[in-house]
């Protein structure tokens, strides 16, 4: 893995995307953002964002960005609201779904004849493509959760000791701070010891995947022929060149994965750029200043969605629980699952949704591989429930 110094041009143009996003998330409303709480504790948060560059034009657009550290537990999913309620609201994770979502939105409009700037139609199939003058990047305020952090947190650890599980099992995934001495591994979230346990893999192990499987879900996959990232941007203080290479680097974790293609799926690493940008409710390191992590959560999608939602528990705040209809998130499965039948409903016969993403042959194999090659990876249980 190529990775940049700071203050070189790949570093300009790594500020370039890190501004795009820090643009947009400005001027949102300040309702759902990081707030100084009243015993005078500020709160921090980190920020994601999925930026288009188009090469022609040197033009970049943020496409999606979220806020958020939050994870649901297991055991607060009520299961007869599965595929309703967003389990992952970290920031990158988010980001990323907002990011299929107006992948989407797009394929609907050109089907009803209006215009995309980010998809064009393949010429002899029902499927869509990227044009080659637009690239896709990655602003993250923070190192993403996980292998690729566990040399800062080493760092940060007062007492330079990690805990450990009581009843560790041989390939199954860690939980995000135990065992600091195995590297390479799947983690899951929370990373605290004293929270419950979640499904959610790391960021971390989650980007390393999209490595593989593209930044296209198991919705937009079915449409849409893989976008790879080109470019993952973080500040230059919380880049540890070692973890970012062996996280996703060519000749890290996932090299194994450079030696077996499943169309239309490759391993394709993503470049590490280095920024400079300060991002004003980051949690600094080199700040005396105590902080609290913030609650809420928020995504935005822009291009053709421009929509916001303030999230909480996994559903959108402000509306009633009861209210279950409104209260999903525009990017969650059911949501997803119900745009996909509205553009093309004969790629949504099955109503079970775990039957439904094993109907999709080459993801299902290029996942199944991936998880052979990532350490730990274990399916998920939250996909058995009905969506229509």
């Amino acid at each position: 893995m190529k990775m940049v110094s700071p203050f070189t041009d790949e570093n300009q143009f790594g500020n370039s995307v890190a501004q795009s996003v820090l643009d947009a998330f400005r001027r949102l409303p300040s309702h759902g953002k990081p707030i100084v709480r009243a015993n005078g504790l500020k709160e921090w948060t980190t920020l994601a964002g999925i930026v288009a560059h188009n090469v022609e034009e040197n033009t970049f657009e943020c496409i999606s960005l979220a806020t958020g550290v939050k994870c649901n537990a297991v055991s607060k999913i009520d299961q007869a609201k599965l595929g309703c309620v967003l389990h992952d609201c970290h920031a990158e994770i988010l980001a990323l779904r907002g990011f299929n979502r107006v992948l989407l939105e797009n394929i609907k409009n050109i089907k009803e004849g209006k215009p995309s700037n980010i998809l064009i139609k393949k010429e002899k199939e029902d499927k869509f493509k990227c044009p080659k003058k637009m690239t896709f990047h990655l602003y993250v305020s923070e190192c993403p959760c996980g292998d690729a952090s566990m040399e800062l947190l080493i760092k940060k650890s007062k007492d330079k000791e990690p805990w450990r599980l009581r009843n560790e099992t041989p390939n199954q995934p860690l939980r995000g701070r135990a065992d600091f001495s195995q590297l390479g591994i799947v983690r899951t979230k929370p990373g605290r010891a004293d929270s419950p346990c979640s499904w959610s893999k790391s960021c971390s192990d989650k980007l390393s995947a999209r490595e593989y499987l593209s930044l296209c879900n198991a919705q937009t996959s079915l449409l849409v022929q893989p976008i790879y990232l080109s470019t993952l941007v973080l500040p230059t203080e919380v880049v540890e060149e070692s973890a970012i290479k062996r996280a996703f680097g060519a000749t890290g974790r996932l090299a194994p994965l450079a030696e077996v293609c499943i169309p239309p799926y490759k391993f394709t690493p993503f470049q590490v750029l280095q920024c400079d940008v300060p991002f004003e409710y980051a949690n600094t390191s080199n700040s005396s200043e105590k902080k609290v992590t913030s609650t809420n959560v928020q995504l935005w999608m822009g291009n053709v969605v421009q929509q916001r939602e303030v999230i909480h528990n996994g559903i959108r705040s402000g509306v009633k629980a009861t209210n279950f209809e409104k209260a999903m998130s525009l990017v969650c499965r059911r949501q997803l699952m119900h745009l996909l039948k509205a553009i093309q409903p004969a790629l949504t016969n099955d109503a079970n949704y775990a039957n439904w993403k094993e109907e999709n042959k080459e993801r299902r194999e290029a996942k199944r591989l991936l998880m052979s090659v990532m350490k730990g990876w274990m399916p998920n249980e939250g996909s058995d429930f009905v969506w229509d």
